[in-house]
């Protein structure tokens, strides 16, 4: 797989990379390798949620409501 860059934002990887010291090309992979990751784990977090909801496992609004209030006056 290829991926093209403009100039400008060739010159930011570069950059980016050497504040890493890595070269872009590996920085490039361990960015794209990471976001790959969080996407999974995102994914899979909000399949979590809609099966709990899909059980009616969810809290109300009021307890929200009521635990956000007993943060706020901590």
């Amino acid at each position: 797989m290829e991926v093209q860059f403009s100039a400008e934002q060739d010159a930011q990887l570069s950059r980016l990379a050497s504040h890493e010291g890595k070269n872009p090309e590996q920085f490039a992979k361990d960015v794209i390798l990471r976001t790959l990751e969080d996407n999974e784990r995102f994914l899979a977090t909000v399949r979590v949620g809609v099966d709990q909801a899909d059980r009616a496992e969810f809290v109300s609004h009021e307890e929200v409501k009521g635990r956000i209030d007993r943060l706020l006056q901590q």
